[in-house]
């Protein structure tokens, strides 16, 4: 992990050494249905293609979260868009529940 005071990166390393994951934490003023301010967000996280589905996301999470733990924190935030199934179904793994749906909207003037 490496980071600063308002974020922070962590990497997954492949038996060979080689880079297969990573993922950025931030400290967020707010996020939609969190309890706590500030809010620890899961910015993003991806995860080698050849190596998906092996537990490299599992272990940046179980990093992260005995991290922030550790730290006092009690919560940890995300999100994903509403078509991104495979990051719904990856978050549901990983212990995140559901808070809420959100449609953004926007207006050029």
């Amino acid at each position: 992990m490496v980071g600063n005071a308002r974020h922070r990166a962590y990497l997954a390393v492949g038996p060979n050494g080689e880079a297969c994951g990573f993922a950025e934490v931030s400290i967020r003023d707010y996020a939609n249905g969190c309890t706590q301010t500030p809010v620890l967000f899961l910015e993003g996280i991806w995860v080698e293609p050849k190596t998906r589905r092996s537990g490299v996301g599992a272990s940046l999470l179980s990093r992260i979260t005995s991290d922030l733990r550790g730290e006092g924190h009690v919560e940890l935030c995300s999100d994903a868009g509403l078509e991104n199934l495979t990051s719904h179904e990856a978050h549901a793994a990983w212990g995140f529940d559901e808070t809420q749906r959100v449609v953004y909207f926007r207006k050029p003037l």
